[in-house]
């Protein structure tokens, strides 16, 4: 998504990751981790000191644990649809089956 844009390392983190940003408002690159293997860096050096990075940390980043569980049974609940069944028969007879059998 943000491959070949140039980004500003702001801080090495755990886990062999840099934190990055565009800026947002000039290329639309919002901060992210990014893995050390995905930089290219260059000599051109900028002076970030007045940038305070210190409440990015790997807890910023970590999902919520409400958005991750989403049931089956919410999903169709909020579409008004109903639930399938887990052990729902399949009717027998020609409706039943989608092979012919041969003549």
């Amino acid at each position: 998504r943000y491959k070949g844009k140039r980004v500003i390392v702001l801080k090495e983190m755990s886990n062999n990751l840099l934190l990055v940003t565009g800026p947002f408002r000039l290329n639309g690159v919002p901060v992210r981790r990014v893995n050390r293997a995905y930089v290219i860096l260059t000599r051109t050096k900028i002076d970030i000191s007045g940038v305070d990075v210190a409440k990015f940390d790997d807890a910023y980043f970590k999902k919520d644990a409400k958005k991750a569980e989403k049931s089956e049974e919410a999903f169709f609940e909020s579409h008004g649809q109903e639930a399938p069944q887990e052990g729902r028969e399949v009717p027998s007879g020609p409706e039943g089956s989608r092979r012919r059998s041969p003549p």
